[in-house]
């Protein structure tokens, strides 16, 4: 079955996500037990603590940190003495850390609210070390806004669901995706060119998150702005023999996994709970995305047939609001 679906239809489904970029804003608190005692290890971006506290990045110095940081750590401990607290501050790499040392046995904790409770997306993990092992893992959100609130479930599902939300609220890259595919073309190439895409994120996102790659956010972001410019211009000229649209899809992809990778570095997540935060966040990504072109494929297909021959102005009017879609996002994110 070959199917070329106009692009102006494409616009009209993801103009409403057209100012939203790739922003997890993700903190993590976590509780390691060490050989002397314990630690509390708050990590957030530098960014998000400005923005909350409406200070400049640049103007914020280790006691300002200190202060932002401990009237947001809302953690309640059973037991413990403090023995030490520092701030360590990453403007290049947009994290700052609070890390406390306590006296004592790992004891009994619980987090009261997550870092931004004002901000609605807002979603703090809290995670319990013991011996270098994860014994407890809680995802705190809108929903969940207590520890002692949140449902008792798996780690791989917390991160699943939020993978699933991400994109449900916001999907730039989707737009990539979804564009490139209506291009047109046999069900076959459309399989291949979703799982190149698929391959491509889930390698960059792996590697970047591990620490193996990174590339900066402010290259990132303008480049997956880019690729949705390039699907209008390819839409308009078609110079892009099918068989090689997987081979671009799955090189776009590389670069579009990076725009989730910082905000788990940004997180400071354990590197112990890392694989299956990974894994279950990118399949909740990608389990999202598929659902919804099923979901529209066959309501494009459907107003295809009302409009099966669209008109020499029709095309260029979608390549132009396509393009003018992606130059949008290039503009905002370079000024930004």
């Amino acid at each position: 079955m070959r199917l070329r679906i106009p692009l102006w239809l494409v616009v009209a489904v993801l103009l409403p996500a057209a100012s939203i970029a790739h922003d997890l804003n993700l903190t993590s608190v976590r509780l390691i037990e060490g050989p002397d005692g314990f630690l509390v290890v708050a990590q957030t971006p530098l960014s998000k603590l400005a923005e909350s506290t409406g200070w400049k990045v640049e103007s914020i110095d280790l006691g300002r940190a200190e202060q932002a940081l401990d009237a947001r750590l809302k953690l309640d401990l059973a037991s413990g003495e403090r023995v030490s607290s520092q701030v360590m501050l990453d403007v290049a790499g947009d994290k700052v850390t609070l890390q406390r040392s306590y006296r004592g046995a790992l004891p009994a904790a619980s987090l009261r609210a997550r870092f931004y409770p004002e901000q609605p997306q807002s979603v703090t993990v809290f995670t319990v070390i013991r011996n270098g092992q994860v014994v407890g893992e809680t995802v705190l959100d809108r929903t969940h806004p207590g520890s002692e609130d949140a449902p008792s479930r798996s780690p791989f599902v917390e991160f699943l669901l939020m993978g699933i939300s991400h994109i449900a609220q916001g999907y730039d890259h989707l737009a990539f995706i979804v564009g490139l595919v209506l291009l047109g073309g046999t069900v076959r190439s459309l399989l291949k060119t979703v799982t190149a895409f698929t391959v491509a994120h889930s390698i960059t996102l792996s590697c970047a998150a591990l620490g193996y790659a990174s590339l900066s956010p402010r290259l990132v972001e303008p480049l997956i702005a880019l690729s949705v410019v390039y699907v209008g211009v390819e839409y308009f000229h078609g110079s892009l023999k099918e068989n090689w649209r997987p081979v671009l899809t799955f090189l776009f992809g590389l670069i579009h996994g990076f725009g989730f990778a910082g905000a788990f570095a940004e997180a400071g997540i354990p590197r112990e709970a890392l694989p299956v935060a990974l894994g279950s966040f990118n399949l909740g990504v990608e389990v999202c995305q598929v659902a919804i072109i099923l979901a529209t494929f066959p309501l494009l297909a459907g107003l295809l047939k009302r409009h099966p021959n669209p008109t020499a102005w029709m095309k260029a009017a979608s390549a132009l609001g396509v393009i003018g879609l992606g130059t949008f996002w290039l503009v905002t994110r370079m000024i930004g």
